[in-house]
């Protein structure tokens, strides 16, 4: 491997070197031609030149061009393997996540985990009422083709991210701030893999942090001061937590 990448190496600097010894024979060939002869003789024997010299022997022409198209397969060999592990965190974001936030319910499910893990699932859903009301097709490029506006990956992360940040920064602030990295590089993902544009995640991760700000809001001002009074508001609001994330789940794992 490093003998063929001094071989690229030596090929690339011989290429940039004849490139310019060629500019300025050429250009200098060129000026005084055209100083003598004028525009029309000079782009009439320019063009039988150059054909008679890729007729000749077209290796000549080529030889630069080579040399940049082996390292452009070598440049796109090499940031194969990142693109394909940036991939895999990708795909796997939300089934992690899924499965986290099942967990989490199972375990440690009194009102405050509920309700978050509520809104969280309000948010994907209005998230994707508001993608078919928009109607906004994702990039030429994309590898979806259904509506892309907003995104509801950076929704969903970036409501995590805001949620937990809220809870979590008077207690524990050094987690609450590790969130927001993680959310702040799984969320440009969505661009560089080619599934939204910039608008679309951006207005996706706008959306999950207002609502995220919001429900935490009006859980605290006028959910959570119910709920601890009512045994069976309470009840109600686990089996409506329950009852949701089940239905996430199902989508997230039947869609690719």
């Amino acid at each position: 491997m490093f003998i063929t990448a001094r071989r690229y190496s030596t090929q690339s600097c011989s290429a940039a070197i004849l490139h310019s010894v060629y500019r300025r024979v050429v250009l200098g060939v060129a000026r005084s031609s055209f100083q003598r002869n004028g525009l029309q003789g000079f782009i009439k024997r320019k063009t039988s030149s150059y054909v008679s010299t890729l007729l000749s022997n077209p290796s000549k022409l080529t030889f630069k061009w080579r040399c940049m198209v082996s390292q452009r397969q070598e440049t796109q060999a090499g940031t194969g393997n990142l693109l394909d592990f940036l991939n895999l965190i990708n795909d796997s974001t939300k089934y992690i996540v899924t499965l986290a936030a099942g967990g989490v319910l199972v375990w440690h499910h009194d009102i405050y985990v509920s309700w978050c893990l509520l809104g969280s699932v309000v948010a994907v859903y209005v998230c994707k009422v508001l993608k078919r009301a928009i109607n906004m097709q994702r990039p030429a490029y994309a590898r979806k083709q259904d509506p892309g506006m907003p995104s509801s990956h950076a929704s969903s992360l970036a409501y995590l991210a805001v949620y937990l940040a809220i809870a979590w920064k008077p207690a524990q602030p050094a987690l609450a701030f590790t969130g927001l990295l993680v959310a702040a590089f799984l969320i440009p993902l969505r661009v560089i893999l080619g599934y939204h544009s910039i608008p679309q995640v951006l207005v996706g991760a706008i959306l999950g942090a207002v609502s995220a700000g919001g429900w935490n809001t009006l859980g605290q001002h006028l959910i959570h001061p119910v709920l601890k009074s009512n045994p069976s508001c309470r009840q109600l609001l686990a089996a409506a937590t329950l009852a949701a994330v089940m239905c996430y789940m199902v989508t997230a794992f039947r869609s690719k």
